[in-house]
């Protein structure tokens, strides 16, 4: 495959989608990457975009990367007061009889 292709469109896309229809643009050096998204519109595992964007026109070898969204880490209540600290805050200062 030589030549020059556009990357397609194909956000919001599964990623095993997205790389049927890069492949059928002519790439085939295609990598992933995924990121948190911060958009409510797309769920992990859809493309949030890819580098280079779309419409953007190289050469059928340059490798694309496919952004795929992943899941936020849900916040862990992290105990603050409550843990027992690793050194001893108050220690006995008279220990004298």
């Amino acid at each position: 495959a030589t030549g020059r292709a556009s990357v397609p469109y194909v956000r919001g896309m599964t990623y095993d989608k997205a790389v049927a229809e890069l492949k059928t643009a002519g790439f085939t050096k295609i990598t992933r990457e995924d990121q948190v998204s911060s958009d409510p519109d797309l769920s992990p595992g859809q493309v949030i975009t890819t580098r280079p964007g779309a419409d953007t026109r190289l050469d059928k070898t340059a490798t694309v990367t496919i952004i795929v969204a992943k899941a936020a880490p849900s916040p862990s209540p992290s105990p603050t007061s409550s843990s027992p600290s690793a050194s001893p805050t108050s220690s006995p200062t008279s220990t004298t009889p």
